[in-house]
């Protein structure tokens, strides 16, 4: 894959990822705007692979990572398979894993 390819690759990802986010939250492009304070029309380009500046880019971006806790990571990995959509999500693994990891603990002890 070329560097051109993989950029516009990660732009198309990068583009249902703010999608995905905000339809999570049951939110409108319009509601999100508001949030924000930009534009639909923001939304709409961020959601279709358009150009949008940076400001706009940034008041949506902090919306999502500290309103809501969308995890940054997954919302800007390359590859985010595996990564909790959200930082409560990624605590809730951690946990589980840990309880699991506790009882495998215990099981393994406990077996001649």
């Amino acid at each position: 894959m070329t560097e051109t390819e993989e950029t516009g690759l990660y732009r198309q990802r990068l583009a249902t990822r703010f999608l995905t986010a905000r339809a999570s939250l049951k939110l409108s492009q319009v509601e999100v705007a508001e949030a924000t304070g930009t534009t639909q029309n923001i939304l709409f380009r961020l959601e279709n692979d358009l150009r949008v500046g940076t400001e706009g880019l940034m008041r949506v971006v902090l919306f999502y990572t500290e309103t809501h806790q969308i995890n940054p990571e997954w919302l800007f990995a390359f590859d985010n398979t595996g990564v909790a959509m959200t930082r409560r999500e990624g605590r809730a693994s951690r946990a589980k894993l840990a309880l699991l990891d506790a009882f495998l603990h215990n099981l393994n002890a406990v077996q001649p």
